[in-house]
């Protein structure tokens, strides 16, 4: 059976005769046909605002530098339309004729001969131009066709393609990163982040997880384009981790230490990744309890064996280390004489920054062992009472007792 099936062509008088024209067998939705085109005229017409973005008009051309291409030639040659005339397409159409190869300049001159069906234009094409063949660089003809169904499946409109253009700022614009064999992030989100993001740092820093594709622009977004910059190395340490499939762990705890106080902790970037540490060993609910998120990281490695993995002790030790904070407490280890800056901290800002006494986790262990309270632990580390005499102490031996003096 004949694949051909006649169509009104206009010849280049602008005559309409009836052609045979093959007809492709791949699915509609690969040969959609760009709407024909309309002159544009000097009245704007109305925008209907109900209409999809990918289906709103608007013009193209007329390009006013010189060409030698022959396949604008050709359809001069052979059309001989008026090139200082608008054409009038969607979104939609523009990207099915980039899918095919196309740039502006050969759309516009397809559309004023009244080609609108983008394979019709791109096998024209091919007459004058072989790298536009199947089997010349069929890698590049793959590529590209891989990221205009990406533009298309995610909406992305030629006024967003051409604000990331002029923002990417090559020479080839941002085609160059589309069918860079080396970009594997999402062509979608890389279109709209140049289209979106006006400064260079915030691009260059939301591009480093999406040209690689570890993140999404979704993702991004979703932790703050802000935050990107600041806590960049938070963000890949996390990823590394846990993979990319969730982020929400991670925004839930910039959002929180990017602001929190801590005595032990005083960049946030660094509170952060203790936080995240701490949820690896205990889970979200436990490590958000903590204040010093730190401790996660520092505990004696017997803690390990503990029937939570030494988290009660993590919390005993906050504590014990509060209480110093809140007592005044002095130690004469200069070990133990800790600079913390309470200037950030709304509730202890009234102490002024200065040195606390921080006992070491390790000796903590050992009153936590024994079974004293918190503040039974400081007191006791107050007044030098190691933990087997203080132990004494609770159970109502006196203290020269306890600690074996008699």
């Amino acid at each position: 059976m004949s694949n051909l099936t006649p169509q009104l062509r206009a010849d280049k008088t602008g005559k309409l005769v009836t052609r045979h024209v093959r007809v492709d067998s791949r699915p509609v939705a690969s040969r959609a046909s760009i709407p024909k085109p309309m002159l544009a005229s000097g009245s704007a017409q109305p925008v209907d605002n109900s209409v999809d973005e990918m289906d709103k008009p608007f013009t193209l051309g007329p390009f006013h530098w010189r060409s030698d291409d022959k396949v604008i030639s050709a359809l001069h040659e052979e059309y001989n339309r008026d090139e200082s005339q608008q054409v009038e397409l969607t979104s939609r159409g523009w990207l099915a004729a980039r899918r095919e190869g196309l740039f502006d300049r050969r759309i516009h001159s397809f559309l004023l001969a009244g080609i609108t069906d983008p394979v019709e234009m791109r096998e024209f094409a091919q007459k004058y131009d072989k790298s536009l063949s199947p089997s010349v660089k069929p890698g590049v003809h793959a590529k590209r066709k891989a990221w205009v169904d990406s533009l298309s499946e995610a909406g992305v409109t030629k006024e967003q393609y051409d604000a990331a253009d002029r923002n990417f700022g090559s020479y080839d614009g941002i085609t160059t990163v589309l069918e860079d064999f080396d970009f594997k992030g999402n062509p979608a989100d890389v279109v709209k982040m140049y289209a979106e993001y006006s400064n260079m740092q915030t691009r260059q820093a939301l591009n480093e997880f999406i040209y690689d594709g570890r993140l999404s622009l979704e993702q991004l977004k979703e932790i703050g384009v802000s935050r990107v910059r600041k806590y960049r190395d938070v963000i890949e340490t996390y990823i590394d981790q846990n993979g990319t499939d969730d982020v929400k762990p991670l925004v839930t705890v910039i959002k929180h230490d990017e602001k929190a106080f801590s005595i032990l902790s005083h960049k946030a970037s660094r509170r952060i990744k203790e936080r995240l540490f701490a949820i690896k060993r205990w889970g979200m609910d436990r490590a958000m309890e903590l204040k010093e998120p730190s401790i996660a990281m520092h505990l004696p490695s017997a803690s390990e064996s503990m029937e939570d993995k030494g988290f009660a002790l993590a919390k005993h030790y906050e504590s014990v280390l509060y209480l110093s904070v809140q007592r005044g407490s002095t130690s004469l280890e200069p070990s133990e004489a800790y600079p913390v800056y309470f200037s950030e901290s709304k509730e202890y800002a009234h102490l002024g920054d200065r040195k606390i006494y921080k006992p070491q986790i390790d000796t903590v262990l050992e009153y936590y062992r024994v079974g004293l309270t918190p503040e039974e632990t400081i007191v006791a580390l107050e007044n030098g009472v190691d933990a087997i005499a203080a132990r004494g102490v609770k159970e109502g031996a006196t203290p020269a007792v306890a600690s074996g003096w008699l």
